[in-house]
């Protein structure tokens, strides 16, 4: 149902192992804090999701690890753990966003590919004057 409606590119397709969802965040908890305290369990990246407007933090975050090891250990220990004050929530990410971003940089250069194809295909059967003329992607 989540691939006929758009949700998902492939019903086969399974979230990232190595990337946990960390809820219920305190707004003065910065990206390097995360990066620190959850590094203890492995290289890490953490990327707290903010207010497109305003730039504000909307309390939650993703971290992904090197490792799905480095991940599941972070889940066990760091469920329910105060963080600035705030008790927070780890869970495993469900999220396909990085996974729909390649997917969408490779359907379009498939595009700009296809177009540029085209567009020498003109010049070399002489549709198109090259005097001045540029094919762009």
């Amino acid at each position: 149902v989540l691939e006929m409606i758009g949700d998902i590119p492939d019903a086969e397709m399974k979230p990232p192992e190595n990337v946990v969802f960390v809820c219920k965040l305190n707004p003065i908890t910065q990206d390097e804090d995360l990066d620190i305290i959850f590094g203890r369990f492995g290289p890490c990246t953490s990327e707290i999701i903010r207010d497109r407007k305003t730039g504000d933090s909307l309390n939650y975050a993703f971290i992904e690890f090197e490792t799905q090891e480095a991940a599941e250990m972070a889940y066990e220990k760091m469920n329910n753990v105060i963080i600035d004050d705030r008790r927070i929530k780890v869970d495993f990410s469900q999220s396909f966003a990085k996974q729909w971003k390649t997917l969408k940089l490779q359907q379009r250069e498939k595009v700009l590919d296809k177009r540029q194809e085209r567009g020498q295909d003109l010049i070399n059967q002489g549709g198109v004057k090259t005097e001045g003329a540029q094919v762009v992607g």
